[in-house]
């Protein structure tokens, strides 16, 4: 993979072994039809070397199958033409079994990313939002008074590391 990026980063949206078996398949075609790509345009696509498969040959697919027509078949889906692929996809692995909802790409710097994962603030917010309609105020000081710790210690943080720069 090209250096451009934190191999950690992108590595997590990609779709290698092992992977979980599945409880249901998936064929080809099913794929194409839920991301609106041509069944055509899919097979296009390996003849032209941008799926590492031939889609006509499988009934069901792998899960790494999956995702590389997912992401493949998406971006071509959504419009892009073979000269906007090879940009796009310069400095990614190819096989480009990417799981598309994991990452984005990001115009401004020319690279993808991967879309931060945000479960664990919802999960608090959630969590906050359920003791406000209980009324449990004790319990909400409690989380205020921890919430204002982290931050406070943090700052001493952030003020030590200056003192010592200096």
């Amino acid at each position: 993979m090209n250096n451009n990026y934190t191999p950690k980063e992108i590595d997590r949206a990609y779709v290698d072994p092992p992977y979980q078996k599945r409880l249901f398949d998936i064929s080809p075609r099913e794929v194409c039809r839920e991301i609106g790509l041509n069944w055509l345009a899919a097979l296009h696509l390996r003849d032209r070397g941008w799926l590492s498969f031939s889609p006509e040959a499988k009934s069901e697919l792998e899960e790494p199958e999956e995702a590389e027509l997912r992401f493949i078949g998406s971006l071509v889906a959504c419009g892009f033409d073979e000269s906007q692929l090879s940009i796009l996809l310069k400095d990614l692995e190819k096989r480009y079994r990417y799981r598309i909802e994991r990452l984005y790409f990001d115009f401004l710097t020319k690279k993808w990313r991967l879309i931060p994962d945000t479960s664990d603030i919802i999960v608090i917010q959630e969590c906050i939002d359920t003791l406000r309609k209980e009324g449990e105020i004790e319990s909400l000081q409690s989380l205020y008074m921890y919430i204002e710790e982290a931050l406070e210690e943090l700052g001493v943080m952030e003020n030590e590391n200056n003192e010592e720069e200096s």
